[in-house]
């Protein structure tokens, strides 16, 4: 049978076609990223959760986990350092939040008096592997 007897114009035809051809696509990307996520928990279970680059030497291949850090701040522990300041310095939000390249930018002292409020946790896990 033709395109001609289905009742269906060549363009809605093409349309259709592209149309399932994106579903499967689309049906593929979502099990790969499944696979993916089932392989980095696989490396989380043998490489340590730790924040920054773990390098390991595998014959002539370098694999790197690598973590950013996330920095979560406790809302009520900077009250307590801040108080009522008015204004507030530069570096904090009114949601007394403290942008993470800001607070390394502060000087080790500052540092020291804010880090009570401030939990690190590992951020998503990139995977590389070097010749």
């Amino acid at each position: 049978m033709s395109v001609w007897d289905t009742g269906i114009s060549p363009e809605d035809h093409k349309l259709l076609e592209k149309a399932k051809e994106l579903l499967a696509v689309e049906g593929k990307i979502k099990e790969l990223k499944e696979k993916a996520g089932n392989i980095k928990e696989d490396i989380t279970d043998i490489v340590p959760q730790e924040i920054g680059d773990v390098e390991r030497m595998i014959g002539p291949k370098k694999v790197v986990v690598s973590r950013p850090s996330r920095n979560d701040w406790n809302h009520e522990m900077l009250l307590q350092i801040f108080g009522e300041h008015d204004p507030l310095p530069d570096y904090v939000t009114k949601k007394l939040q403290i942008n993470k390249r800001d607070f390394e930018a502060l000087p080790e002292d500052t540092q020291k008096t804010l880090f009570p409020a401030l939990t690190r946790k590992p951020g998503p896990m990139q995977v590389r592997v070097e010749e």
